[in-house]
């Protein structure tokens, strides 16, 4: 079979676009890809063209957490080849800005291919001159931004797909403050990367040898761990806490951290060992922010009578929890948390324990990206905390800002609604260890009181009023999903509707242009000051707390949508009739998402 031009045939037949074939036969024919050769024959052979175009019609594109995907062949692929390139244009862009001597540090999770990739970036690293941190076994992304920090390196590469399906994995850059890689600095790499021709690397044990690959001992673990005991607001461990890993790294962070300290602690143990496959876990996808991942731990909690269920992704940097609640909310009598949720139960402890102590700061300062809930907001105003909101999806939004702020503001909490949320300031990443900490305190607090976290969030509802944040994906996977997604984006910015739903739109924001509109008049109204992004917001009314906002993920082929709600409540309302509230509220919640992704509703 001569394969190019079976390569030929397929592009006139519009089976494949320019591009892939140009990546095509750059792969076959260069003797750089010649591992790859057979495989891509293989495909031919099959006639597996849309496949192949997916492959090969682009490169993999640094993303809000860097770049991740399917294993396999193309540039399109998480690959030893594309990520030799990252690690090679991480490198040339190192010594471009004039700083190889400082290092990076590189960890990985418990993925298929891990440690592998892990290998070959220090290998990579090491033949351009820049020491090599390495971790001998798996590590958390927290950890990894910890350790920037602690060894003052310049970058850090973490081996992760994070909380995506078995069959993928990717690599994470972080810079210098332990933050992942903003602009210019990610385009910077990335066009290093694009450049790659010739990729240097010096086998891993001579490198080693030589010095040029550092082997981390437990120095670094035991820092992070007394960094994290450090966060501790409460002697209270009256509850006893379910948790599991999810065959991913939380057994190097969150186990330690709430062993350490003496919580009654229970763990899921056929999921405490690592597993690529995730065998265990429910339609193998180890996404705390998905209910069916909790289905293990929440069996564990129920049967060991725990007062809260927690669970983090593969590489322990987000957290979810179920908590027990009456029948009439769920028969199961659990009830899964949102990751907004979440996010108001740790900032209420932490306010409350900080003023019961006196330890809160003079200046305090919250940091949220801006889909992230407004009852945070409700809550800094009681406790006159400053609230940072414009920020962009994605933790390195968060660590800017948090590097950037002035000496006499503290940062006191972080968050995201995607189940992320961090204290301190000595990892510049989300953590699923001080998340867990502040929970299982939490818990322990009620449960001196015969109260449950169900409970106390509604006493929260009943005080600032009820939140309905709802947040749906919809997928649009390969070459022509992104095209769709593209379409949707551009269709809704160029002609924003007027009403979503039963509901008239206010203002819309554009984070392409960082512009807020008024939709009736058309003018602009005020600007938003920080990072551009492809997100719009639409609000219903003044205060934004009725809203709607879409955003194309980084990260994976999905448009995210999110719609919030509220609604005041008695503060002598039942229950009952509180969950009738939050039941009718998360219904016109779900409708906005129905309408607008839509294109013929509106």
């Amino acid at each position: 079979m001569d394969i190019l031009s079976e390569i030929e045939r397929a592009f006139n037949e519009k089976k494949l676009c320019k591009e892939s074939v140009e990546n095509l036969k750059k792969w076959i024919t260069k003797p750089e890809f010649k591992e790859y050769r057979e495989a891509i024959e293989e495909k031919v052979k099959q006639n597996a063209w849309e496949e192949l175009d997916d492959c090969f019609y682009k490169i993999i594109e640094f993303g809000t957490g860097g770049r991740r995907g399917s294993r396999g062949i193309g540039p399109n692929r998480i690959n030893l080849r594309t990520i030799g390139e990252s690690a090679q244009g991480l490198a040339d862009y190192i010594h471009e800005i004039g700083s190889p001597s400082k290092g990076v540090v590189i960890a990985y999770d418990t993925r298929h291919g891990s440690l592998e990739f892990a290998r070959e970036v220090a290998q990579i690293l090491a033949a351009n001159n820049i020491p090599a941190f390495f971790y001998p076994s798996p590590r958390s992304t927290p950890q990894l931004s910890f350790s920037i920090r602690y060894l003052h390196t310049q970058a850090g590469c973490m081996i992760s797909a994070s909380h995506n399906p078995p069959s993928d994995n990717g690599i994470k850059v972080s810079w210098a403050d332990g933050g992942q890689v903003l602009p210019p600095h990610d385009q910077g790499i990335i066009k290093r990367v694009q450049k790659v021709t010739r990729i240097n690397r010096i086998p891993f044990d001579q490198a080693t040898r030589d010095g040029k690959i550092k082997l981390l001992d437990k120095t670094i673990d035991t820092a992070y761990l007394n960094c994290l005991q450090s966060l501790s607001l409460s002697d209270s461990r009256r509850a006893k806490i379910a948790y599991t890993p999810l065959h991913g790294v939380g057994n190097t962070n969150v186990v330690p951290l709430l062993s350490s300290l003496n919580f009654n602690l229970v763990t899921v143990q056929e999921q405490m060992v690592p597993d690529p496959d995730f065998s265990s876990v429910k339609n193998r996808l180890p996404n705390p922010e998905l209910p069916a991942a909790m289905e293990k731990v929440t069996q564990l909690a129920d049967l060991s009578k725990a007062s809260v269920a927690m669970a983090s992704d593969p590489d322990a940097d987000r957290l979810g929890a179920t908590v027990p609640c009456p029948e009439f909310v769920n028969p199961s009598r659990w009830l899964f948390l949102t990751g907004n949720q979440i996010g108001i139960l740790i900032l209420d402890h932490v306010l409350r324990q900080m003023t019961l102590k006196n330890i809160l700061p003079e200046q305090p300062v919250l940091i949220k990206t801006i889909v992230t809930t407004e009852m945070l907001d409700a809550l800094c105003k009681e406790y006159n905390v400053e609230v940072i909101k414009d920020l962009l999806v994605g933790f390195k939004y968060i660590a800017e800002v948090t590097e950037s702020l002035p000496p006499e503001k503290t940062v006191i909490f972080t968050t995201e609604e995607s189940h992320g949320y961090n204290r301190g300031t000595f990892v510049r990443d989300k953590d699923s260890a001080p998340a867990a900490l502040h929970l299982a305190e939490l818990a322990s607090e009620l449960a001196e009181k015969n109260k449950t976290i169900y409970q106390h969030l509604n006493d929260l509802y009943r005080k600032y009023g009820y939140y309905s944040e709802v947040t749906r994906s919809i997928y649009y996977p390969g070459k022509s999903g992104l095209e769709t997604m593209l379409s949707i984006m551009s269709a809704l910015r160029k002609n924003p509707p007027k009403t979503i739903g039963p509901y008239s739109v206010h203002h819309v924001i554009d984070r392409t242009v960082n512009e807020i509109r008024d939709i009736s008049t058309g003018e602009i109204i005020g600007r938003i000051h920080q990072h551009c992004g492809n997100v719009l917001t639409f609000t219903f009314n003044a205060s934004g707390k009725n809203r709607i906002t879409v955003r194309p993920s980084g990260t994976e082929p999905k448009i995210k949508f999110y719609s919030q709600l509220w609604q005041a409540v008695s503060d002598t309302i039942t229950d009952e009739d509180l969950e009738t509230v939050k039941t009718s509220l998360n219904t016109q919640a779900n409708t906005l998402i129905e309408a607008i992704s839509n294109p013929g509703s509106h």
